[in-house]
């Protein structure tokens, strides 16, 4: 059985600087035809970037950004856009370097997710940031600032539990850390 539609027809109304909204007439794999408003995003990271307190306990950095969609502050886990050419772990390390000041040795991507796969092709990938080599000087886009802070990793959980971590990476991201906190802090030891 065919698992992708056929598109009939596609129009685009509207190009901006990181994503396209097209309308598309497709037949889909159990045959309707069917008109859908897609939002054509690039593929994202999130990451989980690892490093140990003084204790050798496992801290991780969040951000603090004002996000335009729910018009406020929000905290969650550091994350960008990949690059064209870029693959998903690669972009993680250069986004903790350009928005966060920290340089890591190793980055494994855990797992890849969408939350509103009804309406966007944005893919993000959840990836795992270890070996901290130190701070490096924060490269800012033009147009974004982040505040960052580093936050014993049992802290970020208990923030995602009372809610006020509530992007979808950052809820996912923090589950999975919780469901893995053994083997995260044999990481930073």
């Amino acid at each position: 059985m065919a698992t992708k539609a056929t598109e009939l027809s596609s129009k685009n109304y509207y190009h901006g600087r990181i994503f396209d909204v097209v309308q598309r007439k497709l037949v889909t794999p159990d045959g309707m035809t069917v008109t859908r408003d897609v939002v054509e995003h690039g593929d994202a990271v999130a990451f989980i970037a690892l490093l140990p307190d003084e204790n050798r306990a496992p801290l991780i950095q969040l951000g603090y950004e004002y996000r335009a969609g729910v018009d406020d502050m929000r905290w969650s886990l550091p994350a960008g856009l990949v690059n064209a050419g870029e693959d998903r772990p690669t972009a993680a390390i250069r986004e903790a370097q350009e928005e966060g000041g920290l340089q890591f040795g190793t980055a494994k991507e855990l797992f890849a997710m969408s939350s509103s796969e009804g309406f966007t092709s944005e893919e993000v990938s959840i990836v795992l940031l270890t070996d901290y080599q130190g701070e490096v000087e924060k490269h800012f886009d033009q147009d974004e600032f982040v505040t960052t802070k580093l936050v014993p990793l049992k802290e970020a959980i208990q923030m995602q539990h009372e809610g006020i971590i509530k992007s979808a990476p950052g809820v996912a991201a923090l589950i999975w850390a919780e469901l893995h906190y053994a083997e995260l802090a044999e990481l930073v030891k």
